[in-house]
């Protein structure tokens, strides 16, 4: 238990990386204590003030020499892992170094000036290693704070790279399916279907007059279903962005469900200026957003807007449902936050009760 306290306690002490802001400060402000009462006694406001200039100056002085020669052993490491000792022996140098300056001035510079000795006299061994322990406990506790909050800041930022991954694997799976989907429509059911019709129009030609409407009917509300229904379906699944650009493959969606909703689109000429990814991605969120105030508002008209400015694109789409004062969204979710990282955007939702849902999504 012992041996694991003092691995702890020696894991805390160091080694660190010298923040020298820190470092510089505490030895300006360790000098400055001592120099404060001198400076402040000095009765006349005009050599009040000279008094502090030279104070200052001269304690900016010892503090960047030790500073820098903190600098000079990090420096000349060559990447090499520093073993306790020696990180300990360079905070007792520049300790030493720094208490020598600091007896220079005091001995031959500050009475020069004709000044008390105002950065101390007291340089007995036992002075010396009270200020080395002061300034290895204060390295310790914060730079050991520093390097605490760049391993948490280091494990988000993976954190964000790993899920960044998986959101780029699930676009990517996503749109691979809606392919293959689209595809089987196409090449499968839409070649069945015609199929089906044929064999329909030949029995049509041998059936009796009754029954001439009936399978007229049928195989027309097949042709239907092949020629409208799995066309609109398939560009809803692979949308054609370059030929109808994003407004175009929009406007498609809204079609799909246009007998159950009113629909208001709002474009501005930047959009013409989004590449495929960014169409195709802007596409995908308004997409999941339709759906989601269809099955959970439900909504009965929707709003959208894609707005182009200097400062970015704005995606909005908002409905009149019956809200609620929860704003998580519904199915869908994974893939607007999804297509929201690959934009490198911010989502924003709102929803009020009987004040329907409002996505806002800014890249």
């Amino acid at each position: 238990m012992k041996i694991v306290s003092l691995k702890r306690l020696a894991a805390w002490i160091g080694p660190h990386d010298y923040s020298y802001p820190i470092v510089f400060s505490w030895i300006f402000v360790a000098h400055w204590e001592l120099a404060r009462s001198f400076v402040l006694n000095t009765p006349d406001i005009e050599s009040r003030f000279v008094f502090i200039v030279e104070a200052i100056s001269t304690i900016f002085l010892i503090s960047a020499t030790g500073t820098f020669l903190l600098f000079l052993f990090q420096k000349f490491r060559h990447n090499m892992t520093i073993s306790l000792q020696r990180y300990v022996a360079e905070i007792l140098c520049t300790t030493l170094w720094v208490s020598l300056l600091t007896k220079i001035c005091n001995k031959f510079l500050i009475p020069w000036r004709h000044r008390p000795p105002y950065l101390g006299v007291d340089d007995r061994p036992a002075f010396i290693v009270a200020r080395f322990l002061a300034s290895l406990i204060f390295i310790a506790a914060t730079h050991g704070l520093l390097r605490s909050l760049r391993e948490k800041l280091q494990e988000a930022a993976q954190r964000n790279e790993t899920l960044a991954k998986q959101y780029t694997t699930l676009i990517e799976a996503d749109e691979d399916v809606r392919s293959q989907a689209s595809r089987y429509l196409h090449d499968r059911v839409q070649s069945e279907i015609m199929l089906a019709s044929s064999q329909l129009r030949k029995r049509f030609q041998n059936t009796s007059f009754e029954n001439d409407e009936v399978l007229s009917e049928v195989i027309n509300q097949l042709e239907k279903i092949r020629s409208v229904d799995l066309k609109m379906v398939s560009q809803i699944l692979t949308p054609n962005i370059e030929a109808e650009g994003v407004t175009g493959a929009i406007e498609n969606l809204c079609a799909q469900y246009a007998t159950r909703i009113n629909y208001e689109c709002e474009f501005n000429a930047a959009v013409s200026t989004l590449d495929h990814e960014q169409s195709l991605g802007i596409f995908r969120i308004i997409e999941q957003a339709v759906i989601n105030s269809i099955t959970h508002g439900p909504a009965t008209k929707i709003s959208i807007k894609v707005l182009g400015s200097l400062e970015g694109f704005t995606v909005e789409v908002s409905d009149n449902g019956p809200g609620s004062e929860d704003s998580t969204p519904g199915t869908g979710t994974m893939v607007i936050d999804a297509w929201v990282s690959i934009l490198h955007g911010h989502k924003e939702i709102t929803s009020d009760p009987d004040e329907g849902y409002t996505l806002t999504v800014r890249f």
